[in-house]
């Protein structure tokens, strides 16, 4: 039968046409890398976007995987966090190797992928970051592989596995490496540029890497010229902020105006963090991230990173500058999230004895708990 249609009803049906797909546009989940957000809405860490992270480190008396892990994991949700970084170590012998394994302690893939899980479930997005340990103490950003090549070649290799991993438990951020000073400098530019493209093609979530805060003279971070290649500018945040007063206010201040009071390439020099941070956000147009920072539980614990830890317990100061750094930070629309570290898989580390970097069972908890919550 033949079906003759009026100009009026056809109009009317490509109107019903238009009308249901905006209504069914505006159903469709907002994208978690473009959210909406209110013009009076908190932006940054404690914005309703925010990544308010903390670092989940491994422990020998709680590995992950187990119990005791699970329980420490279910604390860290407990103070309000949204995001946490899960920390997997593995190692080189010393400075000059350039063959990857994991030793006897560091978490397997399936234990990785355990926590992954239950961080999920306990609603905890998910950085899963890798980070290399030197069998000889070497700082990783002191690195001096004997086989540039054959170094890259297996850091890939690695990278490429936790990539995978990272694929196939809907980990929700990727960090590729961790604080490599001595191996990210221009002339390496290439090496790490292909080892992003690799990582890329294991893993289609966003991208990150945790630069070194410093030498201050040269910050790692501001001398890489590839963070066009990834989603965030990441940052190993531990800037010194004060030198002799601990109190709130002169740690805010430090963080915008510190002076040094010694040091080969920084005596009586005055260092803008705030500043030099933000200029090399707007250098990039990317994001920023503190992918790890954290102060000790001593008295001279946000100075200088080089001076040997006081052996005077302070837990009023670790408290200190965890309030100094959310009040400067917590904010910033340009830094949407930072990860305080360490959090220990053993629920028990920390306390009040502890005079070292954990937040646990400490002031500096309840401040970042306080913090995280909206409650400060």
């Amino acid at each position: 039968m033949n079906r003759s249609f009026s100009p009026v009803t056809v109009s009317l049906r490509k109107l019903s046409l238009v009308v249901v797909l905006l209504l069914a546009w505006s159903a469709w989940p907002a994208s978690p890398f473009a959210p909406s957000v209110r013009a009076d809405e908190p932006l940054g860490v404690v914005g309703v976007n925010g990544m308010k992270g903390v670092s989940f480190v491994p422990s020998a008396a709680a590995p992950f995987g187990s119990p005791q892990a699970a329980e420490s994991l279910q604390k860290l949700a407990g103070t309000g966090a949204n995001w946490v970084a899960v920390v997997a170590p593995f190692h080189v012998a010393d400075r000059n190797a350039f063959t990857f394994y994991r030793a006897g302690d560091d978490p397997t893939p399936d234990s990785i992928a355990q926590v992954i899980q239950q961080a999920h479930d306990l609603n905890l997005k998910v950085m899963l970051q890798p980070v290399v340990v030197a069998g000889d103490g070497t700082w990783s950003g002191l690195l001096q592989p004997a086989d540039l090549g054959g170094w890259f070649r297996g850091y890939r290799e690695m990278l490429n596995e936790y990539a995978r991993l990272a694929q196939s438990t809907g980990t929700d951020l990727l960090c590729i490496g961790t604080e490599f000073w001595t191996l990210t400098a221009p002339e390496y530019s290439d090496l790490w540029r292909a080892t992003v493209g690799e990582a890329r093609s294991q893993y289609a979530g966003p991208l990150t890497y945790s630069a070194n805060w410093g030498d201050k003279d040269r910050p790692e971070y501001g001398v890489i010229d590839w963070w066009d290649a990834l989603d965030y500018i990441g940052i190993s945040a531990y800037f010194p902020l004060s030198w002799n007063d601990f109190n709130i206010d002169p740690l805010v201040a430090g963080w915008h105006s510190y002076t040094d009071p010694y040091g080969p390439n920084a005596q009586g020099f005055t260092f803008h963090w705030f500043d030099q941070i933000h200029e090399v956000q707007q250098r990039w147009n990317k994001p920023v991230l503190f992918t790890k920072i954290g102060f000790a539980s001593a008295a001279n614990s946000p100075g200088r990173w080089d001076v040997p830890v006081d052996s005077q317990l302070e837990l009023s100061v670790q408290a200190n500058a965890y309030e100094a750094t959310m009040r400067v930070w917590g904010g910033v629309d340009w830094m949407p999230g930072l990860f305080w570290s360490p959090w220990s898989s053993d629920s028990n580390a920390g306390g009040p004895g502890d005079n070292g970097e954990s937040p646990q069972n400490k002031p500096a908890q309840e401040v970042l708990t306080r913090w995280y919550t909206g409650n400060h």
